[in-house]
């Protein structure tokens, strides 16, 4: 289902343009700007100072989403941009509840759904992470990143569900056996010591969801 891949198209105002570019332009105004204090410190004008050392991010854009949200909660590309940005930030917590606003407007926006089920994956929240993949697979059941994903998170679950990871991983293959994913599908079967399945095989039947609303 090659169309699963293709983000949909929005239309968007030219408010939301304006914003989108002045989003840009912070971003990289924020990139040129660590560019030219690394050269800086490489050359000596630092002292002594590490130019690899970690420097934490400027909070710049983070606040001007913030106040864009904050003004018009109904900005569908500001949300989503501050969404992303919390969850990639650790700010998951936050996050959520931004996901869940885009998703109550457009329930069958599966790409925003599965970028929310990941979200929770990495905050740890196994069994809310779950529901999400298991909704998009029930939209989209030939969905290979919604496979491996929640394979994934099969597979590091407390405790392990590695026959579900294994049969998601061997759905990968089957689905998919010249893509990216298809590849890790079979390094992790083979980690696992799980037999990996021949291209074209008949893919299971996807595993029930499960956790809470």
């Amino acid at each position: 289902m090659r169309s699963t891949w293709r983000r949909r198209l929005r239309r968007i105002d030219g408010a939301q343009i304006a914003f989108s570019i002045l989003a840009g332009l912070v971003v990289c105004s924020l990139v040129a700007g660590a560019l030219g204090t690394a050269v800086f410190d490489q050359q000596g004008g630092a002292g002594d100072a590490d130019p690899l050392e970690y420097q934490e991010p400027s909070t710049e854009l983070e606040d001007s989403l913030r106040a864009t949200v904050a003004a018009n909660p109904e900005n569908v590309e500001a949300t989503a941009l501050l969404a992303n940005l919390l969850a990639n930030t650790g700010k998951v917590t936050e996050a959520i509840p931004l996901y869940e606003r885009l998703l109550a407007a457009n329930p069958d926006d599966t790409g925003r759904r599965l970028e929310f089920a990941r979200v929770l994956a990495d905050g740890e929240k196994q069994a809310d992470a779950d529901l999400q993949f298991g909704k998009v697979l029930s939209a989209e059941p030939g969905n290979v990143e919604a496979l491996f994903y929640r394979a994934q998170l099969h597979r590091t679950w407390n405790p392990p569900r590695l026959a579900e990871a294994a049969a998601g991983y061997r759905q990968v293959i089957e689905l998919g056996p010249d893509q990216y994913l298809a590849e890790r599908a079979a390094e992790e079967l083979a980690a696992m010591g799980f037999a990996t399945p021949e291209a074209g095989a008949t893919p299971p039947a996807t595993p029930p969801m499960e956790g809470t609303p």
